[in-house]
């Protein structure tokens, strides 16, 4: 378009915050899809939830516990090991990425040790490891002959003994990684930002231990409390998929053949 004398034309040099975050237009794409997906699941567990409560029939019961976030086996959880599925598929496609470009090296395993711990993870949503794991650690210390009726609080999560020190490791492990391999801020901050959501769904363990059937204006706080542990898992492994994702398009990891061919 011709420019009229005595103008002087301007180029916008504004960037949107969601370029920032995701320069690559697919997986900015990728980002806003999930988001949406996980609004819509948010949206569908208070839909259900109140239908349930207005009309409390055997339809409503199951609506509420196919989209329940505080529920074993929804959708929502399906959703969650979905992600974490994602986000090993990705990592191993970062590795074979390095080694196809003959550029692997040792920390490049780092990788594949991703691959494994998301891989767990996923199954772990799915087929309740942990919980299983919490139960065999509470039957060791219950001594033979004792019930196990009336145990509350903290004592029933047994396996965060285990969880939080792997948990704080792996995140050691990972920003430490990453903030050497990965030059662009943006992913790191997605990363951090994903792990804090990881942390504080772990951290809420405890406390909803201690709320045990503690209601609040006729809520159980402890479901109150699960929903909130959903949010932030659900939003940190959305951040985490999309930090590498970040990494993998822009080929940081020396990931770009694999990518680009």
């Amino acid at each position: 378009m011709p420019v009229e004398p005595g103008i002087t034309q301007r180029k916008d040099t504004r960037v949107p915050r969601l370029s920032t975050l995701c320069p690559d237009r697919t997986v900015r794409a990728t980002f806003l899809f999930l988001l949406i997906l996980g609004g819509l699941l948010v949206v569908c567990h208070v839909v259900a939830g109140v239908a349930n409560k207005i009309y409390a029939n055997e339809v409503t019961a199951v609506l509420r516990d196919f989209f329940g976030l505080e529920r074993e086996g929804s959708v929502t959880t399906w959703f969650s090991s979905l992600q974490l599925a994602l986000m090993a598929v990705v990592c191993g496609v970062i590795f074979v990425g390095e080694r196809a470009s003959h550029s692997a090296t040792k920390s490049s395993l780092v990788w594949l040790g991703f691959l494994l711990l998301f891989l767990f993870l996923s199954l772990d949503e799915t087929a309740q490891v942990h919980e299983r794991l919490d139960q065999i650690l509470h039957a060791l210390r219950t001594p033979v002959g004792a019930s196990a009726e009336g145990t509350t609080g903290v004592t029933i999560y047994s396996y965060l003994m285990l969880y939080v020190p792997v948990l704080a490791g792996v995140i050691a492990v990972m920003m430490r990684f990453f903030s050497h391999r990965v030059k662009n801020r943006a992913s790191c901050f997605l990363l951090a930002a994903g792990l804090v959501g990881f942390a504080m769904k772990l951290g809420l363990e405890p406390i909803e231990a201690w709320a045990g059937d503690t209601t609040w204006l006729g809520h159980h706080i402890m479901f109150e409390i699960v929903i909130l542990q959903v949010y932030a898992l659900i939003l940190g492994e959305t951040l985490i998929l999309i930090a590498l994702l970040n990494h993998a398009v822009a080929g940081n990891g020396r990931s770009r053949v694999i990518w680009r061919t």
